[in-house]
């Protein structure tokens, strides 16, 4: 496919609120795209990424339903995702669309709001963990296999975050920017930053690639070095 490119999704069930990709069993880039309906309900489907065609699994669309909306989704692990409703975080093999049934995560107890970004990281002894954030920048790291909380670290962020992705590499560190317009590199564990860098802008949203970070703002789309 030729970038940019547009591939149809078909019929969409409701309003596409998020998406992620990920590589499937067969090595194909898949998607995974969570839309609202308006009866307080999200589903999420899974789509090839190269041609816009829903995945099928017995001859049926592969997709799971949530009794609430999702607020968040990440990739969990080679076909796992990680789907975050305000009261907890179930997790899902993307590519058949069965619920991977683990201890679930209550994450009212430790929140004063629903959690609205989530990103997965490799710990040092291989376990995939979560970063969750919440609307008063409360951070928590789960282990989503034990529903164990791991750490709480500080993110340093004076306003509220908009974007938290996780920056390839090792050690694990998250990039993070929001309404201060700060972008901070950091190590998910300990809060400790890595890089601290004021845009003077208020940030809108990231991504990370091999080297770089990605930056959305006012100003357009802008690359960082890192």
């Amino acid at each position: 496919m030729r970038w940019p490119g547009r591939a149809p999704l078909g019929r969409a069930p409701g309003r596409a609120r998020d998406a992620v990709t990920f590589t499937g069993r067969d090595g194909r880039r898949l998607l995974a795209t969570v839309f609202s309906h308006t009866y307080h309900q999200s589903s999420v489907r899974i789509w090839d990424a190269t041609t816009g065609r829903a995945l099928r699994r017995w001859g049926r669309p592969v997709r799971f339903r949530l009794p609430k909306d999702v607020h968040a989704i990440a990739v969990c692990g080679p076909g796992l995702i990680a789907a975050c409703t305000p009261d907890r975080v179930r997790l899902w093999n993307g590519v058949t669309g069965a619920r991977i049934r683990v201890p679930a995560t209550r994450l009212t107890v430790q929140f004063t709001g629903a959690p609205s970004l989530l990103t997965a990281f490799p710990a040092d002894d291989g376990t995939v963990l979560l970063a969750a954030v919440n609307g008063d920048n409360a951070v928590r790291i789960w282990n989503p296999w034990t529903g164990a909380l791991v750490a709480e670290p500080d993110s340093g962020h004076t306003g509220r975050m908009h974007a938290l992705v996780t920056v390839p590499g090792s050690p694990a560190r998250l990039a993070s920017g929001g309404q201060d317009g700060t972008l901070r590199i950091w190590e998910p564990l300990s809060g400790a930053a890595t890089r601290t860098l004021d845009t003077g802008a208020p940030i809108h949203d990231l991504a990370a690639g091999p080297g770089a970070v990605f930056l959305a703002g006012p100003g357009g789309l802008t690359a960082i070095d890192i």
